[in-house]
C-alpha cells in the first residue's frame, strides 16, 4: 500500500492522483456517498481517464472507493456496524503497548491500524468527528 505518494519520487501518475483523491476523501471533501466521475478527475488532473481508473483501482483496494452498477463509483458509508468493529479493532491494535508505543514500522499491526483510522476517519463525517462511532 502507498500510504503518500508526495514522500516519493518513484510513484506513478495513477498513485499520485490516488493519494490526492485520498487525503481529499479523507478530508471529507468528497462526502460519503458521494459519485466519484473518472471523467470529471481526468479533467481537472488534465490525464487520461485510465490513469484516474488507476487511482481509482487503488483506492478501491483501500475501501475508500466502491464500485457499484453501470461503472458508477461512489465513495463508501460505512455502516453503525462497520464503525463499531473498526473501533473495536482500533482498541486491541492500540492495546498491545497500552496505547503509548506505536505499531513497529511496516509491520501487519501497522497496516490494519492504518486501514481501521481511515475507516474511522471516513465514518467521522457521517457520525460527528468526537468519537468516529455512531450512535
Amino acid at each position: 500500500m502507498n500510504e503518500s505518494c508526495s514522500a516519493s519520487l518513484s510513484c506513478t501518475l495513477g498513485e499520485a492522483i490516488a493519494d490526492d483523491l485520498r487525503n481529499r476523501i479523507l478530508a471529507h471533501e468528497l462526502a460519503a456517498g458521494s459519485v466519484v466521475d473518472a471523467a470529471r478527475w481526468a479533467r481537472h488532473y488534465g490525464v487520461e481517464k485510465v490513469r484516474v481508473l488507476e487511482a481509482f483501482k487503488l483506492l478501491a483496494r483501500e475501501h475508500l472507493l466502491t464500485s457499484q452498477g453501470a461503472g458508477e463509483t461512489r465513495v463508501p458509508t460505512p455502516s453503525d456496524e462497520e464503525l463499531r468493529a473498526a473501533a473495536a479493532l482500533r482498541a486491541v491494535l492500540r492495546s498491545d503497548a497500552g496505547g503509548k508505543v506505536p505499531p513497529p514500522p511496516g509491520s501487519w499491526q501497522e497496516t490494519v491500524l492504518s486501514l481501521v483510522e481511515r475507516r474511522l476517519r471516513l465514518g467521522a463525517q457521517i457520525t460527528g468527528p468526537s468519537t468516529g462511532q455512531a450512535g
